[in-house]
């Protein structure tokens, strides 16, 4: 009894110590708002769509099923002064797959600046995040498709800037003993 009890205390001690450190923020959250309807419609579950230009920032494997080219344009306006949106793009080219370009942007408004007991110190400033996304789609073979995109990432608040470039690499396998069923993983 006691060989099982200590391991499983040992266990939700490192638990409690990773959720205890898990206070840090993460950057380019705009990432992951949905701005076409059909996707946030879908509550993130898209990771099998295919066809559809708005689907590549989820799994750009789905743009091998792009037949004809597509653009999208999205925007969204949030409460206060928040407001967003989504320009993307895709070809197929023979022999060479779908090639694919996305623009999304995030703007928060004008704030107050105040010190941190809210005392207006006067002037304002702005907070905004854009991605620009380029990516390839194409089929391995009769079941398998893959996409890769490369992302550079921006993000300013007030005088702080930061930059970054990201990778998606995702694959979707038509199940070939069933009909209409879809597996996707992505990276």
């Amino acid at each position: 009894m006691r060989v099982i009890f200590i391991p499983y205390l040992l266990i939700l001690f490192l638990i409690n110590i990773s959720a205890a450190g898990s206070k840090i923020t993460s950057s380019f959250e705009f990432l992951r708002t949905d701005f076409s309807p059909r996707l946030s419609a879908m509550s993130g579950a898209a990771l099998t769509l295919r066809g559809d230009v708005n689907s590549m920032q989820i799994n750009p494997a789905g743009g091998a099923f792009i037949a004809d080219e597509q653009f999208a344009f999205n925007y969204t306006n949030y409460l206060l002064d928040i407001n967003g949106g989504q320009a993307a793009y895709a070809r197929p080219f023979q022999g060479i797959g779908v090639l694919h370009a996305s623009i999304l942007y995030m703007d928060y408004g004008e704030f107050k600046n105040s010190d941190e007991y809210v005392v207006p110190l006067g002037g304002t400033f702005s907070a905004n995040d854009f991605a620009l996304s380029l990516g390839i789609s194409g089929n391995l073979d009769d079941d398998f498709t893959y996409g890769v995109n490369l992302k550079y990432v921006h993000s300013k608040i007030e005088e702080y800037q930061a930059s970054a470039a990201a990778f998606d690499f995702g694959l979707i396998w038509a199940v070939p003993f069933e009909d209409d069923l879809y597996i996707g993983v992505n990276l």
